[in-house]
C-alpha cells in the first residue's frame, strides 16, 4: 500500500516508500567477422516464450546474517512470491566492508585534507560464528509478481525467522557479528596518522595500521534454522499467520540491550510482561487487567520470584516513560541482568502455555 495519501495534508514528509534504482548492462555485439553465434529461429522464440510474464527475482544481501544448516531445500511458495532457503555469500570482502579507495579525513582542528589509505593497511577483518552446526548466510533470493510489495514482505519473513529461532538480532538493524570497525591506527601528535617507517635494514616490519572489527557472542537460546524450523516458517508465512507480540518485545527487548540501549530494552521487556501475561489469563477466560500493578498482583504467567524481579522493571518503566530515571537499573546494573535473566525463563513458561492451548488460538487471540 501506498502511503502517499496519508501524508498529503502534513507539514513533512513522513513517506517511508523506498525509491528503486535498477541499472542494466548493454551488450553490444563484437565488430570482429565471427560476431556472436547463430541461433535458429525457433530456438529464438522458444527462449522468449520461455519469459515468466510478470515475475522477477531480486538477490538481497542481509544487514545481518541467519544462522542456518546447509540442507535446508524446500522453497516458500506464497500467493505472488518464493522465498528460497538463506544461501552463502562468497564476497567476504563485501560482507566485511573492507575500505577499499577510501580517502580519511585529517586534520588539527579542521579538516585540512584528506589521504588515502596505505598500501600495507589491512582494510576490513570479516569474523564469523561458523561452526559444524552452523553457518551464517547473508544472501537471500526472493521472487515476486508484479503488485507484490518486496520491502514487508522481507521484514515479515525476518521477523518469523526470528520468532522461530530466537535470533534476535534478525530483522533489526544490529548486526552482533559485526560493528562497523574497519581500521586502526596511530596517531602523531598532530593528530595525522602515523605512517610505518620502512627503511633499508629494518628486516621485517609489523605495521601497527590494523584491520579491525568486533562480534558479540550467542546468549545461549538462540535455535540454529533446521528444516524442522524451516517448515514451520514456511507454514506461518503461506498462512499469513499473524506475528506473536509477546515474543516480538522479548527479542526487541534483548537486542536493545545488545545494542547498549538499556532503556528501549526495558521498555520492550515491560511490554513483554504486560501481553503476555493479559494473554495467557485470556487463554484461562480470566479478566484481563490494564494495570501491571493487578498483574504483578496476580500473575498466571510468572513465580513469586519472577514476579519481584518484574516489579522493579515495572517501576523503571515507568519512570522512563514519564521522563524520570529508572531508579533500579541505575542503583544496580546488575538488576538489568535479572530482568533479561527472569524475561527468558518467564517467556519459556508463557511458551509453555501456548503449547497447551494451541499455537494458532495463541497467535490469533487479540485483546478486547
Amino acid at each position: 500500500m501506498k502511503d502517499a495519501t496519508l501524508i498529503s495534508r502534513t507539514k513533512y514528509k513522513w513517506d517511508r516508500n523506498r525509491t528503486f534504482y535498477f541499472v542494466s548492462a548493454v551488450l553490444a555485439e563484437p565488430s570482429s567477422d565471427d560476431g556472436w553465434p547463430e541461433i535458429p529461429a525457433n530456438e529464438i522464440s522458444a527462449h522468449n516464450a520461455s519469459l515468466l510474464s510478470g515475475w522477477r527475482g531480486h538477490l538481497i544481501q542481509l544487514k545481518s546474517p541467519i544462522l542456518c544448516h546447509d540442507d535446508i531445500r524446500r522453497i516458500i511458495v506464497g500467493n505472488g512470491f518464493r522465498i528460497y532457503p538463506p544461501f552463502d555469500l562468497c564476497d567476504k570482502e563485501g560482507i566485511s566492508g573492507a575500505l577499499n579507495g577510501v580517502s580519511i579525513p585529517v586534520g588539527p582542528v579542521d579538516v585540512e585534507k584528506k589521504m588515502d589509505l596505505p598500501d600495507y593497511a589491512i582494510k576490513g577483518l570479516n569474523l564469523s560464528v561458523n561452526s559444524a552446526d552452523a553457518k551464517q548466510k547473508y544472501g537471500l533470493r526472493i521472487d515476486i509478481r508484479d503488485g507484490t510489495e518486496l520491502e514487508p514482505l522481507i521484514e515479515y519473513f525476518l521477523r518469523t525467522t526470528r520468532q522461530y529461532t530466537n535470533q534476535w538480532w534478525v530483522s533489526s538493524a544490529l548486526n552482533p557479528f559485526d560493528s562497523g570497525l574497519r581500521v586502526s591506527f596511530p596517531i602523531q601528535s598532530s593528530f595525522d596518522p602515523h605512517p610505518v617507517q620502512i627503511f633499508k635494514g629494518a628486516g621485517e616490519i609489523e605495521t601497527s595500521w590494523l584491520g579491525s572489527n568486533s562480534t558479540q557472542g550467542l546468549i545461549g537460546f538462540e535455535k540454529v534454522l533446521n528444516n524442522g524450523i524451516w517448515g514451520e516458517i514456511l507454514s506461518s508465512i503461506a498462512y499469513n499467520s499473524r506475528l506473536e507480540d509477546a515474543m516480538h518485545f522479548h527479542h526487541e527487548g534483548i537486542a536493545a540491550f545488545m545494542g547498549n540501549n538499556d532503556r528501549n530494552c526495558i521498555m520492550n521487556l515491560a511490554l513483554m510482561f504486560e501481553v503476555a501475561e493479559n494473554k495467557a489469563r485470556i487463554f484461562k477466560d480470566m479478566k484481563r487487567f490494564s494495570k501491571n500493578k493487578d498483574l504483578l498482583n496476580n500473575p498466571v504467567v510468572s513465580t513469586a520470584k519472577q514476579a519481584a524481579v518484574f516489579r522493579k522493571l515495572i517501576t523503571d518503566r515507568d519512570n522512563i516513560a514519564h521522563g524520570r530515571e529508572p531508579i533500579h537499573m541505575n542503583s544496580d546494573v546488575r538488576n538489568l541482568i535479572d530482568y533479561l535473566e527472569v524475561s527468558v525463563e518467564f517467556m519459556n513458561s508463557y511458551l509453555g502455555i501456548c503449547h497447551e492451548f494451541g499455537w494458532e488460538k495463541v497467535i490469533n487471540t487479540k485483546f478486547k
